[in-house]
């Protein structure tokens, strides 16, 4: 078996200046469905009011915040998660000058659901094969910038050797859909096993990961062929095609239609 593993992580500098507040916790991780509390002081009175603020900015529909102000130095704020997944950074400055506040770095997640294939897989081109899948917290974790580990593992059949190369490429996020399309390379130039089975395992970070094992299979190849039309008569026409490229066989349909200013063949 060949373990892969894809990796982002959470990256964090400080941008602000330490001066006369503190904020406790300086580092949290929340779950998407909970609420925190967090405490900032001042070590003096100056008296300038507290600025509370995210960065970044998050709809209330998602994250709430509350505060509670105990007296001149020092201030509760709640933040409240309905269903957030992501990275964020809590403010407490004097107000109108953030750079001299305190920060405090927070990850919120949950342990990911099931893991979908939305559709099967589909040769390009006769190059590469990709696979869609349906996984909502991993393309929200992906999109907030939450911390996030995606392992591959290859379920050989009848033979030892990869069938594909060592890492696929994530080449498609698709928040509206809430999909993650993957593309994979062939350690041999085109071919594409049948009946390959792919073990697909999410990691949310400090949460949980979920699994599913894809059938590679590929349902359909989508080519674009190199062709000539050759013009016999006002009623017959002969179309010429490249095959140089393809080490396959390959049984495709399509229409040709005519333009003023192009030839064009649209493969299904």
């Amino acid at each position: 078996m060949l373990l892969i593993t894809l990796y982002k992580a959470i990256n964090s500098t400080d941008e602000y200046k330490f001066s006369n507040f503190d904020l406790k916790p300086n580092f949290a991780i929340l779950n998407s469905t909970s609420t925190m509390k967090f405490l900032c002081t001042k070590y003096k009175d100056d008296n300038l009011d507290f600025d509370i603020s995210l960065v970044p900015t998050i709809s209330s529909d998602n994250l709430k915040i509350y505060k509670n102000h105990l007296n001149n130095t020092a201030m509760e704020i709640f933040i409240q998660s309905s269903g957030y997944i992501g990275i964020l950074n809590l403010i407490c400055s004097p107000v109108n000058n953030k750079s001299i506040g305190v920060r405090s770095d927070i990850i919120v997640g949950t342990s990911p659901d099931l893991i979908k294939r939305k559709r099967n897989c589909i040769v390009h081109d006769n190059k590469y094969i990709e696979c869609k899948i349906h996984t909502p917290e991993m393309v929200s974790a992906i999109h907030h910038k939450h911390p996030y580990d995606f392992d591959f593992i290859e379920i050989y059949q009848s033979s030892d050797e990869n069938s594909y190369n060592q890492r696929p490429e994530l080449v498609k996020t698709d928040h509206i859909h809430e999909t993650l399309t993957f593309r994979w390379y062939p350690v041999k130039d085109g071919v594409f096993p049948m009946g390959l089975k792919m073990l697909i395992r999410g990691t949310l970070r400090y949460f949980d990961s979920t699994e599913y094992i894809i059938d590679m299979t590929p349902i359909g190849f989508w080519i674009k062929t190199n062709f000539t039309v050759q013009v016999l008569s006002s009623t017959t026409f002969q179309i010429h095609f490249d095959h140089k490229k393809f080490s396959l066989p390959l049984l495709c349909h399509g229409n040709l239609s005519k333009d003023d200013n192009f030839t064009s063949l649209n493969q299904v």
